[in-house]
């Protein structure tokens, strides 16, 4: 995943340790809210793309963090690293360049037809229960993705770079090497 630093080992499969467990991608949804430059916690659960801030665009790409549902819908597009915690009802007359994670409740729905398209990369995964819980490891649950209209998603790396950089890589360790005099 394009927010872990290079080093980190993956499994088998080709994924990072943190993706493949509830607790791995609860600390990731963490880091990426403290670094987010918005985030949205819906008093009624439930927000929409008007809350995006007026700013984003193709040259200031943003991290947004929804905290509940998010409702992408119309004819706008969104720049940048869009987190949410609930579940993303998306239009596809809106369109989005860069990544959208969708973890928690883990639940993408698209059931209109549009003109839009998701640009960049999308990962959805289900690791709390319904009442909010937090899923014991290693169990990720079965997360659900319905897409029925729409230009679809596409793959693109260079959005995928573009919101890699928006986030600042996090210091596990250190060690201060001696210095020797010849």
């Amino acid at each position: 995943m394009a927010f872990l630093p290079p080093s980190t080992p993956q499994t088998p499969n080709g994924l990072s340790p943190i993706l493949e467990t509830p607790s791995g991608l609860d600390s990731l949804v963490q880091n990426i809210t403290q670094a987010a430059d918005l985030v949205i916690t819906p008093s009624s659960g439930t927000t929409d793309q008007t809350s995006l801030p007026s700013g984003m665009s193709a040259t200031n790409p943003m991290v947004v963090v929804v905290n509940g549902n998010f409702n992408l819908h119309g004819n706008g597009t969104g720049y940048g690293l869009l987190l949410v915690t609930g579940t993303l009802d998306y239009d596809p007359d809106a369109s989005w360049n860069g990544v959208i994670l969708v973890i928690g409740r883990g639940i993408f729905v698209s059931t209109k037809n549009g003109t839009g398209t998701i640009t960049g990369a999308v990962f959805v995964a289900q690791t709390h229960d319904a009442s909010g819980n937090l899923l014991s490891d290693p169990n990720l649950m079965h997360s659900s993705f319905t897409q029925k209209g729409g230009k679809g998603i596409q793959y693109n790396s260079s959005w995928v770079t573009a919101t890699q950089a928006l986030l600042p890589y996090q210091v596990l360790s250190f060690r201060e090497i001696a210095q020797t005099t010849p």
